[in-house]
C-alpha cells in the first residue's frame, strides 16, 4: 500500500505506476483465451464484472473470455439487469456498430450514467470476444436480461465450448484475482 500527494499530475503519474505494480500482469500479448475470477470484488453480479472488465485487454479479438462470478449477494445494484433491452443477443452483435456512438446520448428512463456506462462497455467487449460467465447465483430471469454474456451452468463448460472454437495450440491466462489485477501488455 502507498500514499501519493502533492502535485496533482505527478502524484496521480506515481499512482498509475504503484498500481500497475501491485495491480498489473505482465503480459507479453493477448492470447485466445482468459479465465478470470472476480474475487476478491465478487460480492454481486455488479462487482463481479469488474473481472471481464479489467481482463478483457488480454484477450485476442475474436477470442473468448470466461468470468468466473461467485455474486453470494444476487446483482446488486445493478440497474441493466433489471431491465429487458428490446434487442436480442443477435441483433445486438449485428447493430453494436450502430449503437455505440448513440449510447452516450441515450434518455432511457432510469438509466443513470452507470448504466450508460456499463451498455457502453458491453456492447465493446461483446464485438471484441466471446463472454462467457458461470455465475451460478444469478436468477435465470436476470441471465436472459444480460444478451451480453453467454451464461454457463459450469465452469467445465466454458472450457469445452472454447476447445471446439478456437485453435488447437490455444495460449490461455488465467486471473485468479481479476476482480482486482489488469494485464500489462509489454512490448
Amino acid at each position: 500500500m502507498k500514499i501519493v500527494s502533492g502535485d496533482p499530475i505527478l502524484a496521480h503519474r506515481e499512482g498509475v505506476r504503484v498500481s500497475a505494480e501491485l495491480y498489473g500482469a505482465k503480459v507479453s500479448e493477448p492470447v485466445d483465451m482468459v479465465i478470470t475470477a472476480s474475487h476478491p470484488m465478487d460480492i454481486d453480479l455488479r462487482q463481479g464484472v469488474k473481472a471481464l472488465a479489467n481482463t478483457i485487454r488480454a484477450v485476442k479479438k475474436g477470442g473468448i473470455l470466461l468470468t468466473l462470478v461467485k455474486a453470494d449477494e444476487g446483482t446488486g445494484v445493478f440497474g441493466l439487469a433489471n431491465r429487458k433491452l428490446p434487442l436480442s443477443k443477435g441483433a445486438l452483435r449485428i447493430l453494436a456498430p450502430a449503437l455505440l456512438p448513440l449510447v452516450p446520448r441515450l434518455k432511457l428512463k432510469g438509466m443513470g450514467e452507470e448504466d450508460r456506462f456499463f451498455l457502453y462497455f458491453a456492447l465493446q467487449a461483446m464485438r471484441h470476444a466471446r463472454l462467457l460467465m458461470y455465475a451460478p447465483t444469478i436468477p435465470s430471469e436476470v441471465k436472459e436480461r444480460l444478451p451480453f454474456v453467454d451464461f454457463i451452468n459450469r465452469p467445465e463448460e466454458g472450457v469445452i465450448l472454447a476447445s471446439k472454437a478456437l485453435p488447437r495450440n490455444t495460449r490461455v491466462l488465467v486471473f485468479p484475482h481479476g476482480g482486482i489485477t489488469y494485464p500489462d501488455i509489454v512490448d
